[in-house]
């Protein structure tokens, strides 16, 4: 198994001298699925930042394909490596409208496919994007990220406005996609006692580490 991204001693502090990532080292396989827990404010959403380059780090390296993220242009990352935020942005036009423009080749089958696995109305293709409750933006989010099929996807937290039937969906629905399109993925939860039940890497962060 190849790596797709890799941390060499990475740092990053918001307010000097307090550490948010201390000396990181980190490597995400091809096709792999990494859960991350730890407590709120240990750093967990500030490492899905780096790894999208939202933020640059204090110290130490990051690798796309074995490229360095310096030598890659970040809209060129971006696109490969999707970032789904805890806060669900969309525009304020159709979620029709929001998919095109985000993947304008993406077809009516594979659109409807998403939704509907995703328990969500077809009628919602025509809503405004800033008239979705929050559970509804945040699948909307990560159809929006699937359609531009990533090779890796980082998901803050992507149940956290679910409720549990359509939590469960939400899990069963995207392992299976994963595994079907061979993304690597790391996701953020605070529900470690539900993702321990599903397959992949399971780290915990602490102290500005990251620990299995």
């Amino acid at each position: 198994m190849t790596n797709i991204v890799q941390i060499k001693n990475l740092s990053y502090a918001y307010d000097h001298p307090l550490i948010t990532l201390d000396n990181i080292d980190f490597t995400l396989n091809r096709d792999e699925m990494v859960y991350l827990s730890g407590e709120s404010g240990c750093g967990k959403s500030t490492l899905l930042k780096l790894l999208n380059r939202l933020l640059e780090p204090d110290s130490g390296e990051l690798f796309y394909d074995g490229k360095s993220y310096a030598d890659i242009d970040p809209m060129e990352l971006r696109k490969k490596i999707q970032f789904v935020s805890q806060t669900p942005f969309l525009f304020p036009i159709s979620v029709l409208e929001n998919f095109k423009i985000a993947s304008p080749e993406c077809t009516d089958e594979e659109m409807e496919e998403l939704m509907r696995g995703f328990n969500l109305s077809l009628d919602l293709l025509q809503s405004d994007g800033n008239r979705l409750s929050v559970g509804q933006a945040a699948r909307i989010c990560v159809i929006r990220s699937l359609l531009l099929r990533p090779e890796v996807i980082l998901l803050d937290e992507p149940t956290a406005p679910l409720d549990p039937h359509n939590t469960d969906i939400f899990f069963r629905l995207f392992e299976e996609l994963r595994t079907r399109r061979n993304f690597a993925t790391v996701w953020v939860t605070h529900q470690p006692e539900r993702a321990k039940d599903m397959a992949g890497r399971h780290l915990f962060m602490k102290d500005g580490g990251l620990h299995e």
